[in-house]
């Protein structure tokens, strides 16, 4: 076996693993792929990834997540300043990326932000994914740290048997696996409106209870996000 190990600053890490992350999710889509590993599949898509680099139509995107105050205050230390995977970036790269990057207000419960759609519609849209990757860096599972996207956005209450609506307030990520611990295997979800979430095993015992937002200014409050 050979081993490859690469240094790179943060912003180039991340479109490397923007990259890899997309063709991992065509490839776990991908005929013949629902018994694969999750190491293999991820191994395989590194591969898949290198070798349609060169596809023109296909640009990595990176998204990045900075609080306002930091952005346009020089001496201002507060909030985050992160790739989607919580990745710290030096927000002097970020003022230099936004010169001509897509910029999306993502203050949480702001007005224009459709955040809450009820049974309108099944799956979550855009502004929603971005207000769930402000609160969350990876998978809510406390001992899992798949990030944030390569999970799928889950009903906490299920659309289909609970009618659950898509409301943020009932929309978590979740791995692979851990969605189908949910799903199929007996484990028990609920999630309180501030976001607690509590784990049951399926013989009952209550496996862990906590808040399920892992995206904070360092001092455990919640900051307005622009991603």
């Amino acid at each position: 076996m050979h081993h490859t190990l690469l240094e790179l600053d943060p912003l180039r890490d991340a479109e490397i693993w923007t990259a890899i992350d997309a063709q991992l999710a065509t490839d776990r889509a991908a005929d013949g792929n629902a018994n694969t590993a999750w190491s293999e599949l991820r191994v395989q898509s590194v591969v898949n990834a290198i070798n349609s680099s060169g596809s023109p139509e296909r640009r990595p995107e990176v998204n990045v997540l900075v609080s306002f105050e930091r952005l346009v205050d020089q001496a201002s230390v507060r909030g985050v300043c992160e790739t989607i995977d919580g990745i710290a970036l030096p927000v002097s790269t970020v003022r230099r990326l936004c010169c001509d990057a897509d910029v999306f207000p993502t203050v949480l419960g702001a007005d224009g932000e459709a955040l809450d759609v009820g049974r309108t519609r099944r799956t979550a849209t855009r502004s929603q994914r971005r207000a769930l990757a402000a609160m969350h860096r990876s998978c809510v599972h406390p001992d899992c740290s798949i990030g944030f996207d390569a999970c799928r956005i889950h009903h906490v209450r299920f659309w289909t048997e609970h009618h659950g609506p898509s409301d943020l307030d009932n929309l978590i990520p979740l791995c692979e696996r851990h969605h189908h611990a949910v799903h199929d295997g007996g484990w028990g979800l609920t999630m309180t409106p501030d976001r607690v979430a509590t784990w049951t095993r399926p013989d009952g015992e209550k496996h862990h209870s906590g808040t399920t937002i892992d995206r904070t200014d360092g001092k455990g409050s919640r900051t307005p996000q622009l991603a």
